[in-house]
């Protein structure tokens, strides 16, 4: 899809990758073969969610609607059924990370496991968890140009 729009953020991000095999090829292939075509009562919430909420909040730098958006969209019911590939163990994180601060978006990624979070506690909720039970624990920033390709020479 084209880009509709692009504004900058200075927000963190804190970014979760429990230690999990990765669902693609056939199981993926598989899933999006079961849950598609996606209810069109979903794809109208989403794209309120994004317009009315996660869009306004980013141009107004409103980082708590900004993440009441991000939870909004973990309730539909293709990214639940995303987050359930996973079952208990990324389901039970997320959980978990809200439990810490109410006041944080929290989201899984595509089809995961990555778990992305927004808030003000982030380092709260880094400091709740051991580095080494994660592929992944960091907060960084976000990079907001879209993919970079590097060309490798011979």
């Amino acid at each position: 899809a084209p880009t509709l729009a692009r504004y900058e953020s200075n927000w963190e991000v804190l970014l979760v990758l429990p230690k999990l095999d990765r669902i693609f090829g056939e199981k993926e292939r598989n899933f999006f073969s079961e849950i598609c075509p996606i209810n069109e009562d979903d794809i109208e919430k989403l794209a309120r969610i994004t317009l009315s909420k996660i869009l306004p909040a980013i141009v107004e730098n409103d980082l708590m609607g900004f993440c009441e958006g991000v939870n909004l969209i973990q309730e539909r019911t293709w990214k639940k059924s995303e987050i359930g590939l996973y079952g208990e163990k990324v389901k039970g994180l997320m959980e978990k990370i809200r439990s810490i601060d109410k006041f944080l978006g929290v989201g899984m990624s595509s089809i995961g496991p990555l778990i992305y979070v927004f808030g003000d506690g982030l380092r709260k909720i880094y400091d709740n968890f051991n580095k080494k039970d994660f592929e992944i624990l960091k907060i960084t920033k976000i990079r907001n140009n879209g993919i970079r390709i590097k060309r490798m020479d011979k």
